[in-house]
């Protein structure tokens, strides 16, 4: 029995395996594609038993080609075949009956599909989605603070996922040029003692790292390979060795290992690779955390770190120490605990919405503050922050300016005392010398103009121009020494100040004042005298005011001086960057505890208000030696410049 000529030629050009079996299930043909799948080398199988080509199917397709030769045409199944050349394979077959002219069945026509291609590429398809799927499982460990804690999560999830026993990590060491372990897992304490220092070339660990590249030892009990010594010795059967690197730069050498299998898959090597990218980033966060670390731990300004909420997550020592609270106790408090309360609400609000740190950036300089001591006292502070992060975290440092504070207050106090020197010799001298010299000037007038001589309008004339200089020196001296100050207080010495301006040229000036409103002690009344010399001073000069008002208000929590004009006004840049005198005006007001706001009114002309807290709000001396000066994030002193041009 043969298949009829064109059939026969079908068969044989056939783009798939097909061959035709008699009902004794020995080859009648085949297809050229069968020959080659199937039976390579051979010229013909016709004639030969199919089981003997494929003994080891007879069992499980016995029963098969029984039904097909009764007429039942069998539908694709899928069965493994033996390994062709140390390939295993898997095909997939159907089978339909070769039925003659007349109907009879005279054999089976079978059809073979090699799947083994599909097979694998799918497995390899299953494998690397569960791979991508670890992997993104595993994406929140990186985001781990501790990268020690980071590197040993993601070796244990790295060890279950590829079933592994042991993990090693190791670290450059730069001051001994050798590798140190770093971490480990599925060894006893003792043997990582024993393992804990690699030479660089060292077993397979050292070879890596010297080499700066990945290095796989499988069937170790019997590779014979001389790096795998230290491992063959741990009962290890397969060990793969990543180098860590930044750049060209090693890090050091991340590893698994397996006691039960003798070999890694391509899939399992290349997750081992993509963790080891993480990790090294890791390693060189915590080189740089430490860095960091040992930096902010021996900094001697208090560095401390809040979250969005105000919670504070880190301080150094230094932020201890100035604070008096015991170490570590700051860590998870709240930032108010630092802040005094006459401006918490602006600090600790502003810190939190990020306002303040943006100012200070915007600013670009440091405001100063205070920092509440766990005494009650306070430490006068320069204060930076930091703009939040994307979590809302903000870093500030605070800058101990007690004795900056302390040499600002000796300077102005020396200032002071020299301008009232200067001001006690020209009462005392000077203006002595000018009355003498007037009344001698008029004596001459009056006796010129007796004796009817030309010159007596000269005398007279300098008579008067002597009493007129005597006069300005003596408002001069008033300025330098304010004796009502100390007589009187500050409302009487500004309205005196208010009386002086308003005594000639055109200008006028008033003093508004409430109640029984007066500065708490001399030295604060001294600062807001000196601060509204200089306002006035400035309106006058520069700004040419021809109305001046100064008003002093005050309360149970502060007093207010505000000195008004109608010049022609100040933009914000001088308000924030004046010259010299307005940066006088503000290192007065800091230390008293105040603030001092320049702005420009609407319409024209100045506005600056000095706000100084009383005896109910004021600092309370500290305990260490240093002087209470906070004031708000908006009163900065202005970096030294050449003066300018103010109001």
């Amino acid at each position: 029995m043969t298949p009829s000529e064109p059939l026969e030629r079908f068969l044989r050009h056939a783009p798939a395996a097909i061959a035709v079996l008699d009902p004794e299930l020995r080859y009648v043909a085949a297809s050229d594609a069968w020959m080659a799948e199937y039976a390579p080398g051979e010229q013909s199988v016709a004639g030969r038993s199919h089981y003997e080509v494929f003994p080891e199917l007879r069992e499980r397709w016995q029963a098969a080609h029984g039904r097909c030769l009764d007429g039942e045409a069998v539908e694709p199944v899928e069965d493994p075949l033996e390994p062709l050349n140390g390939r295993s394979r898997r095909v997939r077959w159907a089978l339909r009956p070769w039925k003659a002219s007349d109907g009879n069945i005279e054999g089976i026509i079978l059809w073979m599909e090699d799947v083994s291609a599909r097979e694998r590429a799918e497995e390899a398809l299953r494998q690397s989605r569960a791979h991508y799927e670890f992997l993104a499982a595993a994406a929140h460990v990186y985001a781990e603070d501790d990268p020690k804690t980071m590197i040993a999560e993601l070796c244990r999830r790295v060890r279950e996922y590829l079933d592994c026993d042991l993990s090693f990590n190791y670290l450059a060491d730069e001051s001994t040029g050798r590798l140190r372990l770093f971490s480990y897992a599925g060894i006893p304490a003792a043997t990582a003692r024993a393992i804990e220092w690699l030479e660089y070339g060292q077993a397979i660990c050292g070879s890596a790292a010297a080499g700066k590249c990945r290095i796989v030892s499988e069937n170790i009990p019997s590779n014979g390979d001389p790096r795998a010594q230290l491992v063959r010795s741990l009962g290890v059967q397969a060990y793969a060795c990543h180098p860590l690197l930044t750049g060209n730069e090693v890090l050091g050498t991340m590893s698994f290992a397996s006691t039960r299998r003798s070999v890694f898959s391509d899939g399992e090597l290349e997750i081992m690779a993509a963790v080891a990218g993480p990790v090294a980033a890791a390693l060189v966060r915590l080189r740089e955390h430490s860095a960091l670390r040992s930096i902010v731990e021996a900094a001697a300004d208090a560095i401390v770190t809040i979250d969005a909420q105000g919670v504070i997550r880190s301080a150094n020592p230094a932020a201890h120490r100035m604070s008096g609270h015991a170490a570590g106790s700051l860590v998870g408090r709240t930032f108010e605990v630092l802040v005094p309360k006459r401006y918490r609400n602006e600090l600790v609000e502003g810190l939190c919405g990020r306002r303040s740190a943006a100012r200070v950036r915007d600013a670009g300089n440091p405001c100063e503050v205070a920092v509440l001591r766990a005494d009650g006292g306070e430490v006068p502070v320069s204060l930076s922050a930091s703009v939040p992060d994307e979590l809302g975290r903000c870093t500030l440092i605070a800058r101990d300016i007690s004795e900056r504070r302390a040499l600002q207050r000796r300077v102005l106090d020396i200032a002071d005392e020299e301008s009232r020197k200067f001001g006690q010799e020209l009462h005392d001298h000077v203006q002595q010398q000018l009355t003498g010299l007037g009344l001698l000037a008029r004596s001459l007038a009056d006796a010129l103009e007796s004796q009817g001589e030309p010159a007596a309008t000269t005398a007279a004339r300098l008579a008067d121009g002597i009493g007129e200089a005597g006069r300005d020196v003596q408002l001069l001296a008033r300025g330098l020494i304010p004796y009502d100050l100390d007589e009187r207080g500050l409302r009487a010495s500004l309205a005196q100040l208010a009386s002086r301006t308003d005594s000639g040229n055109g200008i006028t000036c008033r003093l508004v004042a409430g109640g029984a409103v007066d500065a708490p002690c001399r030295n604060t009344a001294l600062q807001l005298y000196r601060i509204a010399q200089e306002a006035v001073n400035n309106a006058v000069k520069h700004g040419g005011a021809d109305r001046i008002v100064l008003e002093l208000t005050g309360s149970q929590r502060e007093v207010t001086l505000t000195v008004r004009d109608n010049g022609v006004g100040i933009d914000d840049v001088h308000a924030a960057n004046g010259g010299s005198g307005m940066a006088i005006m503000r290192y007065r007001a800091q230390l008293v505890g105040g603030t001092l706001e320049i702005g420009r009114m609407d319409g024209a002309g100045t506005r600056i208000r000095c706000t100084v807290p009383v005896a109910v709000d004021a600092p309370t001396p500290s305990t260490s030696p240093r002087r209470p000066a906070p004031t708000l994030l908006d009163a900065q002193a202005p970096p030294p410049e050449p003066a300018r041009r103010e109001l």
